[in-house]
């Protein structure tokens, strides 16, 4: 039998890991070291997922060139990495195999990406203006 449930915030899976660590101390009084040590390497599977969920959620929060998805390029042929905070995409605006509105797509498949976005970040960093201004220079 499935047992389907919502996904859960950090500080419910903050408040499981203290619990799960109350558990790894009974279970050790008791003498159960083998469930304890499946409890304890548990709590520190769900603290280093805790740690890379926070650390995407940074990113997307427009840290180290993340935007808006409101200001992404949307005309045809646009690409850039996409993110909701969870998944990341590389995809293009334009036209996906099964739809002729212009959408957001996978670059590989060709295919709608399966998450709304919040954030997106250029494939390549915008050049510096000292590099534009010494790239102006050369030619002129």
């Amino acid at each position: 039998m499935t047992r389907w449930t919502t996904p859960m915030d950090t500080a419910g899976l903050e408040l499981h890991i203290l619990s799960l660590r109350h558990v790894v101390e009974v279970k050790r009084k008791r003498g159960d070291f083998d469930n304890a040590l499946l409890a304890e390497c548990y709590a520190e599977h769900l603290a280093a997922f805790i740690q890379e969920r926070k650390q995407t959620e940074a990113q997307a929060r427009d840290v180290d060139g993340w935007q808006e998805i409101d200001t992404a390029p949307k005309e045809e042929g646009g690409v850039a990495f996409l993110t909701d905070g969870l998944s990341t995409t590389a995809a293009f605006w334009g036209y996906s195999l099964f739809n002729r509105k212009g959408k957001w797509c996978k670059i590989v498949t060709r295919s709608p990406i399966d998450f709304t976005p919040t954030h997106w970040h250029p494939f390549w960093p915008r050049p510096s203006q000292a590099a534009i201004d010494k790239q102006k220079g050369e030619t002129t």
